[in-house]
């Protein structure tokens, strides 16, 4: 009983350390495009989606394209 109660103890201790590692992603930049003044004086407005690849190790996304 007292292994079990061990293990339990141990994986819980990982566990809170392992989460308490990893942190929530910041925003360090905001880059707002500016409305262009004719689409804004004729009233459009839409949505643009966009794909990119964001790998683990780099700190910007890459292959952005809008769809």
């Amino acid at each position: 009983m007292t292994t079990h109660a061990t293990k339990l103890l141990c994986f819980v201790v990982f566990f809170c350390l392992t989460m308490a590692a990893q942190t929530e992603p910041t925003l360090v930049a905001v880059n707002m495009p500016k409305y262009p003044p004719l689409a804004r004086q004729a009233r459009i407005q839409g949505v643009v989606k966009l794909t990119f690849t964001l790998s683990a190790n780099a700190g910007e996304p890459t292959n952005i394209d809008a769809v």
